[in-house]
């Protein structure tokens, strides 16, 4: 990796790591609404999809740390591209000699990952709002 690919990694390993404060805000969330659900308060379907945001919250929750760590390791040379790229394929069961993508392209993904995070916690916050509102 070229010194500008690995500053690239380290500035997406850094905003990767925003994406914990917001997975906490989704835990957080997810807990109100399984609380709404257990005790009987609030609008009980959009306490239900509140819990259900709250799943799909946590599979972004996890791929943006892992992200975050993988990134992390690459920026600090602790893994390269493609020892990366072997061990993804090993453990996917993945075809060898697949289309190598650029670190510029792995950062754009990382990203759009963290956005889709944001939104789910977005949508989520707005379904709380509405249970919290609507009896």
């Amino acid at each position: 990796m070229t010194p500008e690919e690995r500053a690239e990694a380290r500035v997406t390993a850094e905003m990767l790591g925003a994406g914990g404060r917001t997975d906490l805000i989704s835990a957080g969330l997810t807990g109100l609404a399984a609380a709404a659900l257990l005790f009987g308060f609030g609008w009980q379907p959009a306490s239900i999809a509140t819990l259900a945001l709250g799943l799909v919250g946590r599979y972004f929750g996890f791929r943006v740390g892992l992200d975050r760590r993988l990134f992390d390791d690459l920026a600090e040379g602790r893994l390269e591209v493609a020892d990366l790229d072997a061990a993804l394929r090993s453990i996917t069961g993945g075809k060898a000699g697949g289309v190598a993508r650029s670190i510029a392209d792995r950062c754009r993904g990382a990203r759009r990952l963290l956005v889709s995070q944001a939104w789910v916690v977005v949508a989520q916050l707005a379904v709380t709002t509405v249970a919290a509102l609507v009896r």
